[in-house]
């Protein structure tokens, strides 16, 4: 699993230990336009740990590194029954639009879920690959990633150290019914002008609107839902398909 973990008062937008993912489009009901800042009273979301809070902007300024913004952010208490106002200072670029619904796009803490979810992912497609391709030169690395991306799929050239990435893939979990179409556009956004295809591997479905956002893309990706070990059949098909 790619390292998101960084130290609290950064100066490129860490806070809680989560690095930011960069300059966010703000929404005209959060702030006036893109590279403009949010007005006090704004309710954004902050990055904390690996989680997204809700926090409301007090003040914001100038610095020569960019707009700093003072963010109340609400965190809930241990027992979750409770809620503490933490006062920050981050980045502008480190905060995010609160999405339509109102709230963070995943509750705290589901990135402990997110995290044991991948570690069954990641068996299960070094067990596909192997009815794929029972040679065994066709396998899934996850090390030596560029950002935002979970895993591989490579083969090893013949009489030479050197490896043929033949897709790239990302793992995804949310607690919600359908996976919120903002997390799919955001990663479309890190692989554009991308030459491989992508593997998006998700807990669950995505709405009408998430496939046509997918079949819009420039980028070959296909999207495949997998839960329990009995989806191993369709995950097969949909690596299969990649590799051809």
């Amino acid at each position: 699993m790619v390292s998101r973990f960084g130290w609290s008062g950064d100066d490129d937008g860490r806070c809680g230990g989560r690095l930011s993912g960069g300059v966010s489009r703000w929404s005209a009901t959060v702030v006036r336009r893109m590279m403009d800042i949010p007005e006090p009273g704004a309710e954004v979301q902050v990055p904390w740990g690996l989680d997204m809070l809700l926090g409301t902007v007090q003040r914001t300024y100038d610095t020569g590194r960019g707009p700093q913004a003072v963010v109340r952010v609400h965190v809930p208490g241990v027992s979750g029954s409770s809620v503490d106002d933490v006062t920050v200072t981050l980045p502008v670029s480190a905060l995010e639009p609160v999405p339509e619904s109102g709230g963070p796009e995943e509750a705290a803490g589901s990135w402990v879920s997110g995290l044991a979810y991948e570690r069954q992912v990641i068996p299960q497609l070094e067990t596909i690959l192997m009815k794929i391709d029972p040679t065994g030169k066709t396998r899934v690395a996850i090390e030596a990633l560029d950002p935002g991306h979970d895993f591989y799929v490579y083969r090893a050239l013949p009489r030479s150290s050197a490896i043929n990435i033949l897709c790239f893939g990302v793992i995804k979990y949310t607690q919600r019914s359908t996976f919120p179409i903002s997390r799919i556009q955001e990663d479309l956004r890190k692989f554009r002008g991308m030459d491989k295809p992508l593997l998006l591997i998700a807990n669950a479905d995505v709405t009408q609107q998430g496939k046509k956002v997918l079949a819009s893309s420039d980028l070959r990706v296909v999207w495949q839902k997998w839960r329990t070990e009995s989806d191993n059949s369709e995950l097969e098909a949909a690596l299969a398909s990649l590799l051809r």
